[in-house]
Parts: C-alpha cells; structure tokens; sequence
C-alpha cells in the first residue's frame, strides 16, 4: 500500500514538473538572464511547488501559482544577492564561463541589461520584466506578484524611471537597445 502512494506521489511530482518546467525556465531565465544559478534556482521551484502542490486551492489556477512560486524564488534570491553585494562578500554575480549561444553581441547586450537591472530593487524589476518582457497585464502581474494592479502601476513606473536614469549614465548600451527596439529584435 505505502509503496503504491509513493508511487502515486512520484507520477504526479513528475507530471507537475512535466506541465510546468519549459514556462518556469523561461520565466527564470527572462527574470535573471544568463546566470549561473539558473538550474539551481528552476530546482527551487520545483521544489517548493512539488512539495505544496497539496495545498492548492483551485487546481484551475496551478499555471499562475507555479509562476508566482517561481517569481518568490527568483525575488529571494535577487534578494540575497543584494546583501552579499553591499556586505561586498561577493561584489559582482559570476558569468558563466562557457555560453554557446553563437550571437556575441546579443549575448553582451543582455549581460550588460541584466547588469543594469541587478540595480533595480527586486520587486520593481521583476513587475518590469513580468509586464515588459513577458507581456503579461497589469492583472496577471498583480496575481503572480502578490500584490494589487496599483501597486504593479507604482512599481512599474518606479522601475522604468530608475531604468532610464541607469541607461543615461550608459549612452552607448542606450543607442544600442534603441537599435535593436527599432528593428524589432531581430538581426
């Protein structure tokens, strides 16, 4: 019988992580960027959602209930980061050593925004990404982070404000963003 419920309780952890896993390593990697930590962190998740997944209410909500576990995890760790930067045991997040993605300027782009945003306070740069790179409503983002669509519009707004103030000090990331906005992303 015990064996038959571990059973049971491995096929739907594996099912969870089978549904969920491409949305929260996307999700991660759009919230982080290239990071070292990525696979770690996307284990944190499911983690956290395989071992509460019992206590979800509407089992029609689990989408946003994974993404807001994944944006919790995400925030504390950008979290964390932040202390052990103004603390200086570890003054700048490591790069990964090997990225074969064959696209360097792309790639320098995004590591020097990331840097950019690792300035942002978490939960301003997560409502930036979540609205601004996801494309998710006011609403949406309001679910995932917890919060009311009034406090996403405040955080939004601080964030694009600290945002463009970043870039003004960094004229040359500035034109190169612009550039790749005004042709779409593509190359």
């Amino acid at each position: 019988m015990e064996r038959a419920e571990s059973s049971a309780s491995t096929d739907r952890a594996h099912a969870l992580f089978v549904r969920h896993r491409a949305h929260v390593n996307r999700l991660v990697y759009r919230l982080l960027g290239p990071d070292v930590d990525h696979d770690d962190i996307v284990q944190d998740v499911f983690v956290r959602v395989i071992t509460r997944a019992g206590g979800l209410r509407d089992p029609t909500r689990e989408a946003a209930w994974v993404a807001r576990v994944t944006v919790n995890v995400v925030r504390n760790k950008l979290r964390w980061r932040r202390v052990r930067r103004i603390v200086e045991l570890w003054p700048r997040i490591p790069e990964r050593a090997f990225d074969p993605e064959p696209q360097l300027l792309d790639r320098d782009l995004a590591r020097r925004g990331y840097r950019l945003l690792d300035e942002l306070d978490p939960q301003e740069r997560i409502t930036l990404l979540l609205r601004r790179v996801e494309e998710r409503s006011i609403e949406e983002t309001a679910t995932i982070c917890g919060c009311s669509r009034a406090t996403v519009k405040r955080r939004l707004a601080r964030a694009e404000r600290a945002l463009s103030k970043l870039l003004e000090r960094q004229p040359e990331l500035f034109a190169c963003l612009r550039r790749v906005s005004d042709e779409g992303g593509a190359r």
